[in-house]
């Protein structure tokens, strides 16, 4: 099975959860979480691990 790339995993969870990047502003600036959902930059282990905490996924997803 064909690993799905973090960017696009992120994504489907925020619409699956109903999140808006303004939501995550407690992982990183909404400037960052921009750059992220446009392929600009790499999800890092903090920020992976952020997601979990927000009830996102399990880190292991996006790294």
């Amino acid at each position: 099975m064909p690993k799905v790339p973090a960017v696009e995993m992120l994504k489907g969870l925020m619409d699956i959860k109903e999140l808006k990047q303004s939501d995550l502003k407690h992982i990183a600036p909404q400037s960052v979480i921009s750059d992220i959902l446009n392929g600009k930059r790499d999800i890092n282990l903090a920020q992976a691990k952020g997601f979990s905490v927000t009830k996102i996924g399990h880190p292991k997803l996006f790294l």
